[in-house]
């Protein structure tokens, strides 16, 4: 069986933070439990903070991880 291997995705700040709440206006719309929605918009508001310039390139799932280790008391 041949192993794939998959890349690191490079996106910039700006594109990641425009998707998340994105995403959080649709998951609002569709459910009631506002969790998801809470966790994507501090996910964000992470992003925002650790990068003022949103043009620099990241890895969204690397960030994504950082952004939970650092946050272990919030309901994922």
């Amino acid at each position: 069986m041949e192993t794939i291997k998959v890349m690191p995705i490079s996106l910039s700040v700006k594109l990641v933070i425009f998707s998340h709440l994105s995403d959080t206006q649709e998951l609002a719309r569709m459910e009631g439990n506002p969790i998801h929605q809470i966790n994507r918009i501090n996910f964000a508001k992470f992003l925002i903070s650790k990068y003022p310039d949103t043009s620099v390139e990241i890895d969204p799932d690397k960030e994504y991880q950082e952004f939970i280790t650092q946050h272990p008391n919030m309901k994922f």
